[in-house]
């Protein structure tokens, strides 16, 4: 089974809808997640949002950009789907938010490097054939130290069962269309690290995500929608995601950009050795942000001594014929699926080899500012807002 990635196109007047699919996004998925970033953006890393520069790479309709803004920082969303950032762009407008949307997909981003103290890329992973080629882009156009935000679907049996076959194929139990998700294009955690690490960015933490009602609540809340006395909005409303231990399901992180070249793996040494790659653990000095001038920070923040990796119910490795190539994509997003490999020692060597030193680090030094991407381009999209992904 291929993912049909032009259900965002068909379906795009339903981001903002109450009785629209996409709109469980919003209500069941985004508040557990972004209430996740900005706290580690705000309490973890300890940085000042306002004025942050932000990019959300595959951006849907809107709903994870217009979190950031309210937040106070300058937003960019692209997305290969032009009728999603037609509705982003739209209610954006309505709700008084300066949000840049622009037509582009994760593998080619029309922006320079260093572009972008923070970027987010949620529900998207999982729908491309070359997750290693939307990393690159990403820590390319991210700044020295900033951080990367993510979420995706973990290819398990337990999230076949729940994301393909209950939600997608069953006809009493489905809510999504089909096509929506690819079992073979979902990601383990392990091999996301590596991809991680293989483009330059320091995988930091990651966290599961699962439904927070119990399974009977939930069967009866889709009976309820499929009966015609709730709505898609007030369905996810009802199951609305959690933060939780058990990443079997579907899974969400950070990760910095460090210092060593794409492809090199550090082995992090003491809390010294850190501050040095990441300056901004200590403090930092703002930049250029999209669209607007640069901003002297200096908001200071601590980072963990160590990353916590909350990996509990992690699943014995099974075999899966196929899964390393992965075919062409629709909607013409990518071309080829990279062969991502297991690298399930790194961490633990990581690990060991931060708890041998542990030193108070000096200040870091000022972080680069962002170059600013041009708001005239000829490719910026006359349609507003990017395409989310369904998370199950």
């Amino acid at each position: 089974m291929s993912v049909d990635n032009e259900i965002y196109d068909r379906h795009a007047d339903t981001w903002w809808s109450e009785d629209g699919f996409l709109h469980l996004l919003k209500t069941a998925v985004n508040p557990a997640r972004f209430g996740y970033f900005k706290r580690v953006l705000t309490q973890t890393l300890r940085r000042d949002p306002e004025g942050r520069s932000v990019l959300d790479v595959g951006c849907g309709g809107g709903i994870l950009a217009e979190e950031f803004a309210r937040l106070g920082c300058q937003v960019t969303g692209v997305d290969p789907s032009a009728p999603s950032l037609a509705a982003a762009q739209q209610h954006a407008a309505q709700e008084g938010l300066a949000i840049t949307y622009r037509q582009s997909a994760g593998e080619r981003l029309p922006f320079p490097a260093d572009a972008f103290d923070v970027i987010c890329c949620c529900d998207v992973l999982e729908h491309v054939a070359d997750v290693s080629a939307v990393l690159a882009e990403i820590a390319r156009v991210l700044t020295p130290g900033g951080v990367f935000f993510y979420d995706t679907i973990n290819r398990t049996g337990k999230s076949k069962l729940v994301a393909i076959k209950l939600m997608q194929e069953w006809s009493w139990s489905r809510i999504m269309p089909p096509g929506l998700h690819d079992w073979d294009l979902f990601i383990k955690p392990e091999e996301l690290a590596a991809s991680l690490r293989q483009a330059g960015l320091d995988p930091r933490e990651l966290v599961g995500m699962v439904p927070g009602i119990h399974p009977l609540g939930l069967i009866k809340a889709v009976w309820d929608w499929k009966t015609g006395k709730i709505s898609f909005g007030e369905l996810g409303r009802r199951v609305r995601f959690k933060e939780s231990e058990d990443t079997s399901i579907s899974f969400l992180g950070y990760a910095l950009k460090g210092s060593s070249r794409p492809g090199h793996e550090h082995r992090s040494g003491g809390a010294g050795e850190d501050a040095e790659r990441h300056p901004d653990h200590a403090g930092e000095t703002g930049g250029q942000a999209p669209g607007g001038a640069g901003k002297d920070r200096g908001d200071g923040g601590g980072e963990p001594e160590a990353a916590i990796a909350r990996n509990a119910q992690a699943e014995p490795a099974e075999e899966e014929p196929g899964h390393h190539a992965r075919g062409e994509a629709d909607g013409g997003r990518c071309e080829t699926r990279a062969a991502v490999t297991d690298m399930g020692g790194a961490d633990g060597r990581r690990q060991q080899a931060g708890s041998e030193a542990r030193q108070e680090a000096e200040p870091g030094a000022a972080r680069p500012g962002a170059a600013a991407p041009q708001a005239g381009e000829e490719d910026e999209a006359e349609s507003g807002g990017a395409r989310g992904r369904a998370a199950g």
